[in-house]
């Protein structure tokens, strides 16, 4: 590896941090929220990715999934429209459930940390 390769490679793993996947995940909750409070809501896209992000952060923080009642507070989505989206996710065998508890399946975690990944790098490509 060159001299500038290793470089790279360090400032890459540097901004892909655990701390700062977790960090971006909590950031596109926040950002769909202010756009919540200034645009019509059917300009906003569905909530499931607000979804996978609150399970991501779950599970890195604290190894653990959420409930559908918690999963929807933390995202600001009512209970039927969450109801629905988790069903769709987990269609896509993007999450599973157990008992009371919602977790992110272990492809919705590589899909989830490379979609993160791929938003940090191209968000620090424009600074």
């Amino acid at each position: 590896m060159t001299g500038e390769a290793a470089r790279q490679k360090a400032q890459d793993d540097d901004i892909l941090s655990p701390d700062q996947l977790v960090l971006q995940a909590r950031r596109s909750i926040a950002v769909r929220r202010a756009l919540m409070a200034h645009l019509p809501s059917s300009l906003i896209p569905d909530p499931s990715l607000d979804f996978l992000s609150a399970l991501y952060v779950a599970h890195a923080v604290g190894g653990r999934g959420l409930s559908r009642r918690q999963l929807c507070e933390q995202t600001t989505v009512a209970a039927n429209v969450g109801a629905r989206w988790v069903g769709a996710l987990r269609a896509e065998n993007l999450v599973v459930e157990q008992a009371d508890e919602t977790r992110l399946s272990a492809q919705g975690l590589r899909l989830v940390e490379d979609g993160l990944k791929a938003v940090l790098l191209a968000s620090h490509a424009i600074r």
